[in-house]
């Protein structure tokens, strides 16, 4: 213990120190995204987890009863979630996330300080690492996130395949993929690498979890989570339609080619364009991938590359989650050039750290910069020196070939356009009514209920014609072909309008006030 105090390990100490500091600025600050985790795990313990807990409307109410000031959503995470922070719940709130961030934090310097080890890295690097990731670190605290101890399971895992030490391997990367599922990814690395008894072990070690957990979460609460949830989540529905801090390709192509109130930064409308674009990105990714896995000797480096993957592929990214990026930054320090460290550093610096408005948001490019930095930063370390030009652009051509076939092979179905009625700004819609011939509507914030007069008058409204069935409205026995979407209290105002509230291309139960013309 005496020996671990040596003036070489004094930058793990110094990083450790950085996070005490946020862990105690945290003790005033907003619950944040832990009422996610705590109150899932409350809702659990009392009985009251099942499927309305991904009704973010209900689930901010009730947590009302016991936290202010907390606007919260437990999807899209897994009901596993709920499971792992009950022990937790015989904590206060308050107590409990002081409690959660310690250990995250203890968690997170020791599989720092490991790997460093293993990999014989200077410890002054640590100091790299606390400057390039000072905002993730932060957030991570004062947010009351889970990315430290993924970053651990994940960590640690790793060292566990390197020693080829399956089933801890296994039962780390099975809790890393039970809380946030997107390293679920790992199972393409498994596979590439031919590691067929490591795949064995972490498919069975996951679906022994998955098992244990159903008769504690219910089944409906999974079914509902793999049906509803991660289907929504996977397409970028989290909570509004357009949100400019996701940074993701999914976001930036929407921006780019979908029309829509909420879109400012249209270039042209073009579903397919946005379809066949995507999803080239998706296929250039596997595709290099698995020619650079191939290729590849260094397993830090593939497995870095499908680490960094899972933000391209992500619909949605966020400074926390930025932590993960750190399995990059070592294959560079394993590297002999300091000028590549420093330069890709800055461009890994500025994806971590710099706010996605911090240079305004005037054109799409200015907007999207941290997307584009993290881009550069990919093709720099991954691509420009391991696959030759030549190959680069067959495989571009076939993942756009591949891409606009499947465009055309699942057709373009058209649907009836609706029109939002309240500020595009709120996120979740409660419910509406009429009074003195005005339209009124109400929602949730982090201040609780408000109430807001819309500028719609009503002359007439009739609710007999219309009726709700399957998610579909129905008038006069008729159905109307809408978006899928969850729909709610469907209404004809004036003889021509219908009024309903729907989630479409938003988070499940974020539903925004839609009108549409029956004429």
């Amino acid at each position: 213990m005496i020996s671990f105090f040596k003036y070489k390990n004094l930058p793990i100490l110094l990083l450790f120190l950085v996070g005490a500091f946020f862990i105690y600025k945290a003790i005033f600050f907003l619950p944040h995204d832990f009422a996610n985790y705590y109150y899932g795990a409350f809702f659990l313990e009392n009985g009251t987890f099942n499927t309305q807990i991904y009704d973010p409307t209900w689930f901010n109410l009730e947590i009302a009863k016991h936290t202010k000031n907390v606007f919260a959503a437990y999807a899209p995470n897994t009901p596993f979630l709920s499971l792992f922070f009950l022990p937790f719940t015989f904590f206060s709130f308050e107590t409990a996330k002081i409690i959660f961030n310690s250990i995250s934090l203890f968690l997170f310097v020791f599989s720092v300080f490991r790997i460093f080890k293993f990999y014989t890295i200077d410890l002054k690097y640590v100091l790299l690492i606390l400057v390039l990731f000072i905002v993730p670190i932060k957030n991570n605290l004062l947010f009351g996130q889970v990315y430290f101890l993924l970053f651990f399971f994940i960590s640690e895992g790793f060292l566990a395949y390197k020693n080829k030490k399956w089933l801890l391997m296994a039962t780390f990367w099975s809790f890393a993929i039970l809380l946030k599922v997107f390293p679920v990814l790992l199972f393409i690395f498994l596979v590439l690498e031919k590691k067929w008894k490591a795949l064995i072990y972490l498919s069975t070690t996951l679906l022994i979890l998955l098992l244990i957990t159903v008769p504690i979460n219910g089944l409906d609460a999974w079914s509902f989570y793999f049906y509803e949830i991660l289907p929504k989540a996977s397409s970028g529905e989290i909570s509004s339609e357009f949100v400019l801090n996701y940074q993701s390709f999914l976001m930036f192509f929407k921006h780019l080619f979908i029309e829509n109130i909420y879109n400012n930064h249209l270039l042209i409308d073009s579903k397919a364009t946005y379809f066949i674009a995507l999803n080239t990105v998706k296929f250039i990714l596997i595709l290099y991938g698995i020619y650079f896995s191939i290729k590849e000797k260094d397993n830090l480096k593939t497995f870095s590359y499908w680490l960094i993957v899972t933000y391209f592929l992500s619909p949605y990214s966020s400074s926390y989650g930025s932590i993960l990026l750190i399995f990059p930054i070592l294959t560079l320090l394993l590297e002999t050039s300091k000028k590549r460290v420093l330069i890709f550093s800055a461009l890994l610096f500025i994806y971590c750290n710099l706010r996605f408005n911090f240079f305004g948001n005037s054109t799409i490019i200015i907007t999207y910069f941290k997307l584009f930095s993290l881009c550069i930063f990919f093709y720099g370390v991954y691509v420009f020196r391991s696959i030759s030009i030549k190959k680069q652009v067959i495989l571009l051509m076939v993942s756009v070939l591949t891409s606009t076939g499947f465009y055309f092979f699942k057709g373009d179905k058209r649907e009836l356009e609706t029109t939002s009625i309240s500020d595009t700004n709120i996120a979740i819609i409660k419910d509406y009514y009429i009074k003195n011939n005005s339209l009124f509507y109400t929602f949730w914030n982090e201040n609780g209920l408000q109430t807001i007069k819309s500028d719609i008058l009503i002359s007439s409204y009739n609710d007999k014609n219309s009726i709700l069935k399957n998610n579909q409205i129905y008038i006069n026995n008729k159905e109307i072909d809408l978006p899928k979407s969850n729909k709610k209290k469907a209404i004809i105002i004036n003889e021509n309008t219908l009024v309903f509230l729907s989630d479409n291309n938003r988070g499940y139960g974020f539903y925004t006030l839609k009108k549409y013309s029956l004429k």
